[in-house]
C-alpha cells in the first residue's frame, strides 16, 4: 500500500484486502517444505470450497483441529504470517493475529479500511475456533484499537 501512496494515491482511497482463504500447493519433495521450495501444482481441494489450490480458513481450522498431529505450522517473517505443511501439502494463510495486526496498521496509517475475501470462509460456526467469526472479530479489533 505504501507503494501506491509513493506514486500519488491518496490514503483515504486505499483499502487493504485480507483473504480468508489460503493458497495451497503440492510440494515436489515433502522434506523440502519451506518458503520458495519447489512445487508441482496446486494443493488438494478442501471439503467446503472444493477448489484445488485454495482452502478456506474454516477448512484449515477444521483440518488442524481434527488432525493436529499431521500438520506442522510455521510462523514466518517476524510473526507476520503462517504456513502449514502436511506430507506434500503446503498452505499459507491469515490467522486472527495477522488479521488484527494488518487492520491495526491500516487504521494507524490513515488508510480507508479493510475488505475481506470471502467472509463465508471464516469459521462462522466456531467449528474449530473458540468463537464465531474469529477473523472478522480480529479485523474489527484491529481497526478499533
Amino acid at each position: 500500500m505504501s507503494e501506491w501512496v509513493n506514486v500519488g494515491a491518496p490514503k483515504d482511497k486505499l483499502v487493504m484486502t485480507l483473504p480468508f482463504f489460503g493458497l495451497s500447493w503440492t510440494l515436489v519433495n515433502e522434506k523440502q517444505n519451506g518458503v520458495n521450495d519447489p512445487t508441482k501444482g496446486r494443493g488438494i481441494a478442501g471439503p467446503f470450497l472444493s477448489e484445488p489450490g485454495k482452502l478456506g480458513y474454516n477448512e484449515m481450522a477444521v483440518a488442524f483441529k481434527n488432525d493436529s498431529s499431521g500438520w506442522v505450522i510455521t510462523t514466518y517473517g517476524n510473526n507476520s504470517w503462517q504456513y502449514a505443511t502436511k506430507g506434500d501439502q503446503w498452505v499459507s494463510y491469515e490467522t486472527p493475529a495477522t488479521c488484527e495486526t494488518k487492520a491495526k496498521w491500516v487504521a494507524r496509517n490513515g488508510f480507508a479500511g479493510v475488505a475481506v475475501m470471502a467472509v463465508n470462509n471464516d469459521d462462522f460456526n466456531a467449528l474449530a475456533s473458540p468463537m464465531r467469526h474469529p477473523l472478522l472479530t480480529a479485523v474489527n479489533k484491529g481497526l478499533h484499537s
